[in-house]
């Protein structure tokens, strides 16, 4: 009986052996295979480290990134602070700017670039309000408080936000907890923490 099982099991990998070459294979037989190979944009790697922030996506990126559905890429695009959004220019006299913060659903995980919560809130707004507003989205995947608050220090006295809509779920305080704890933060004269000291020696954690 032992000897059956065995040998069904050998049967049944070699089966799956032979199904994953045969894929594989006809991945390899697409014209445009090696193509879209590089432009795809490894999520958890490169990183950028920021003493106020934490860290930043990756920069100046455009292409094809892996998410949770397998085989399934989307479009994205980030700007040269490392944001899935618009370049940072100065506002313009006439311009409405909106600043939306958050976590993975601003960011857009499994959405591509036309489809994040910031592009749909600006079409909206010029839509049903001006066409002079305009929106920049500042999420991260694993974003709390903590990176919100070096946010607005780096960003907004350039930026000139005229709203700000911060984005909060519950995992955002669990989160804030264990950064305190694992990131050696400088803290300001009111007891606030203020930026992270030997930011350039921090590893980024895959699990946010």
């Amino acid at each position: 009986m032992l000897k059956k099982v065995l040998i069904f099991r050998l049967n049944t990998l070699i089966l799956l052996i032979i199904f994953e070459f045969g894929f594989k294979i006809y991945d390899l037989s697409q014209p445009d295979y090696f193509d879209n190979k590089k432009k795809i944009i490894a999520y958890y790697s490169n990183f950028a480290n920021h003493p106020f922030i934490n860290y930043t996506a990756r920069k100046n990126t455009a292409g094809k990134e892996i998410h949770f559905e397998p085989g399934v890429y989307f479009q994205t695009t980030t700007n040269s602070d490392g944001f899935r959004t618009k370049r940072f220019l100065p506002k313009l006299d006439e311009t409405f700017r909106v600043i939306l913060i958050g976590d993975s659903f601003v960011y857009g995980m499994n959405a591509n670039d036309n489809e994040t919560l910031g592009v749909q809130l600006e079409k909206s707004y010029r839509k049903n309000i001006s066409k002079k507003i305009e929106v920049l989205s500042l999420g991260i995947a694993g974003y709390s408080a903590l990176n919100y608050a070096g946010i607005a220090r780096t960003y907004f006295d350039y930026l000139k936000p005229d709203l700000i809509i911060v984005c909060i779920d519950e995992s955002d305080f669990n989160e804030d907890v264990g950064k305190l704890k694992t990131l050696d933060y400088q803290y300001d004269n009111d007891g606030y923490p203020y930026f992270i000291k030997d930011y350039p020696k921090i590893k980024i954690s895959k699990n946010l």
